[in-house]
């Protein structure tokens, strides 16, 4: 996700789908260890992960993608 914002990357590129992206983006909550990367990242490159800060976003970009992605988004309440 943070290379499609970021660099234009074409998600569906490395994945299956947005769909796939999004569920696992769900189901994987960001941790404390994610934080602190996207900090010590921060700190050497300048930039952040913005689905680290906010993971809210995923679903505010991609949930009108298709049905799939909208009822992904709807089952953990996005």
């Amino acid at each position: 996700m943070y290379g499609t914002v970021m660099y234009s990357y074409t998600m569906t590129d490395e994945i299956d789908s947005i769909a796939l992206a999004l569920k696992w983006h769900l189901e994987h909550p960001i941790t404390e260890r994610d934080v602190v990367r996207n900090e010590v990242v921060f700190n050497n490159q300048h930039n952040r992960n913005p689905f680290v800060d906010h993971p809210e976003y995923a679903c505010r970009i991609w949930s009108e993608t298709n049905s799939e992605t909208k009822s992904i988004c709807a089952k953990y309440g996005q």
